[in-house]
């Protein structure tokens, strides 16, 4: 492990078709460091922009980026809060991150469409960057409600996401939000609460952009996706995205910091998979298995 140090490129050999290693820079100083796999986790927007700076002549636009689709298809959560009131007295610090309502997640009754999830988001000091002139009415809300917010699944697109610049930086388009789904499910969840029998507080504001994911999205189409359902990028052996950016929408009701810890998992079968199949290549080439020729005997090696 390296604190203090920034990675500027992932390398590939001269025919561009596997890594090789990285450069990083510490204290002022470039080292490169070989290696056979390179796994990016530099999260959204770091890891596409690490292989965007990665471009060579075998790979102009970046690596894994022959379709166009690195930096492309941001997703995310809408979200909203909401507060309800459970007690007249000041709350304790509670940790209450524990339950979920997931009736409207298929669709509701009089709403024919998937709307989302309710949850509880913990207790943390919000009304510190309110606004002076409703501080004392956040502090309020904060010490005699719990936290929650609803969330509605906020659309990845071929537009949505990051616009490469030819300086190194990028600008951004935002997911596709569903308002109309976003205010039903605002409705939705003041009447859960009601009918639970707890007054709610839910302002009417645009939603919040949570749970950020994709810009190197994978998938089994090299024109529309930056990696394979491996995290392995297309046409680069030994190099593997491994957080939230690889996946390709951010689902509900999970957030993508649980289904974000899957692509490293995922990576790491792959890994030990095809070194165990790598042993197996070599043992039977070793041994004679597999051969067709007949005058070969298998035998174990010593």
């Amino acid at each position: 492990m390296a604190t203090l140090t920034d990675c500027l490129q992932v390398v590939t050999d001269s025919d561009g078709a596997r890594a090789t290693g990285v450069v990083l820079r510490q204290d002022g100083i470039e080292h490169r460091v070989q290696s056979d796999t390179v796994a990016v986790c530099a999260g959204l927007p770091g890891s596409a922009m690490l292989l965007r700076k990665s471009r060579t002549g075998r790979h102009p636009e970046g690596l894994g980026n022959a379709g166009g689709a690195l930096g492309r298809y941001l997703g995310a959560h809408s979200v909203g809060m909401i507060f309800p009131f459970v007690s007249w007295r000041s709350l304790p610090p509670t940790h209450t991150k524990s339950f979920a309502i997931n009736d409207y997640y298929d669709g509701a009754p009089d709403w024919p469409y998937p709307v989302g999830v309710i949850q509880t988001g913990g207790q943390t000091p919000f009304w510190e960057g309110a606004s002076r002139a409703i501080r004392p009415i956040a502090h309020f809300v904060g010490h005699h409600a719990i936290t929650c917010f609803y969330m509605t699944e906020a659309l990845p697109s071929r537009d949505t996401g990051l616009i490469f610049k030819d300086d190194g930086t990028s600008t951004r388009v935002d997911a596709i939000p569903n308002p109309k789904t976003f205010a039903r499910l605002r409705t939705l969840a003041l009447g859960a609460f009601h009918r639970a029998g707890y007054r709610a507080l839910a302002r009417r504001r645009p939603p919040y952009q949570w749970h950020e994911v994709g810009t190197a999205r994978f998938g089994d189409d090299p024109a529309t996706s930056v990696a394979d359902p491996n995290c392995q990028v297309h046409g680069i052996q030994g190099l593997f995205v491994v957080d939230a950016s690889i996946l390709p929408s951010s689902t509900l009701p999970i957030s993508s910091g649980q289904t974000g810890r899957s692509p490293p998992s995922r990576c790491a079968a792959y890994g030990v998979e095809d070194a165990v199949q790598f042993r197996s290549d070599r043992f039977r080439h070793v041994s004679g298995f597999g051969r067709h020729d007949d005058t070969l005997k298998p035998e174990m090696p010593a």
